[in-house]
């Protein structure tokens, strides 16, 4: 079975647009759980960091999250589910923060 592509490029399209009713399935689907968890475990993996602060993994997820949004073209695959690519975006993402040194656009 095959997923519906350009559903989930309209969904990730709307919350860019900050559409109130998909931000919240963004939440009630668990979108947001997937990014925040994503982020913090790949900082425990591959950084130096034995203790992060909570504030900061906020700080990463919410980039993260609107770099999803700004890629809803390209983001949703027909072989893995929305929250698949989500998460496996999340991991990139983290990795490449880690390897810049610790700099993300417009915030460190």
């Amino acid at each position: 079975m095959f997923n519906n592509i350009l559903a989930d490029q309209r969904f990730l399209e709307a919350c860019l647009n900050e559409d109130r009713h998909a931000l919240d399935r963004w939440g009630v689907w668990s979108y947001w759980t997937e990014v925040v968890e994503a982020v913090k475990e790949t900082l425990y993996r591959y950084s130096h960091y034995t203790r992060i602060d909570n504030e900061f993994i906020v700080v990463l997820s919410i980039d993260c999250t609107s770099r999803i949004y700004e890629q809803y073209m390209g983001i949703p695959s027909r072989f893995y589910n929305l929250k698949t690519v989500v998460r496996r975006y999340a991991i990139f993402y983290t990795k490449q923060y880690i390897r810049s040194g610790g700099k993300i656009r417009g915030v460190l």
